[in-house]
């Protein structure tokens, strides 16, 4: 498995699709994310894969102490 499986794969182990994940990081463009992780993306692969990463630690940071919780109650 190459980096940019293994990059995916992540992904996909906490959200059901790439689409989901854009949905849930509008932060991050969804044509460089769905380009990163086809392994096509013309830039600096691994400054966006970097960002996309920080995105997903972010996600597990929030999760863990439960603040994704109170981030979506209104």
């Amino acid at each position: 498995m190459n980096e940019v499986d293994t990059l995916r794969a992540q992904v996909l182990e906490r959200h059901a699709s790439v689409y989901a994940f854009c949905r849930a990081h509008p932060e991050l463009k969804r044509a460089t994310v769905y380009l990163v992780l086809s392994g096509r993306y013309p830039g600096k692969w691994s400054f966006q894969a970097a960002r996309i990463r920080a995105a997903l630690i972010m996600l597990s940071i929030m999760s863990f102490t439960g603040k994704i919780e109170n981030t979506f109650a209104s």
